[in-house]
């Protein structure tokens, strides 16, 4: 995902995509966030769940089985609330 401004080419894709995801609801994944900016709009659009830089660098499998036992959930914040914005 590009930094994205507010009503670019990009942005203006995002909303059928997260319609059409709504539509058949379905829950949406926004891949490649690198900047909180970019996470933040994505909220406002209602994405429900991100994934990306921004979270984590790719990491192994056992580092990503270790972190979910370990209860750290740095990219909880705003996943949740995504989900608390669509399901009000």
């Amino acid at each position: 995902m590009q930094r994205l401004a507010a009503e670019t080419p990009s942005v203006r894709g995002l909303r059928p995509a997260r319609e059409l995801g709504r539509s058949l609801e379905l829950i949406t994944v926004a891949e490649g966030v690198e900047h909180a900016e970019q996470a933040r709009l994505l909220v406002e659009l209602g994405c429900d769940l991100m994934q990306g830089f921004l979270f984590s660098p790719p990491a192994a499998a056992e580092h990503i089985d270790a972190l979910l036992r370990s209860g750290v959930r740095p990219f909880w914040p705003i996943i949740a609330s995504s989900l608390r914005h669509e399901h009000a």
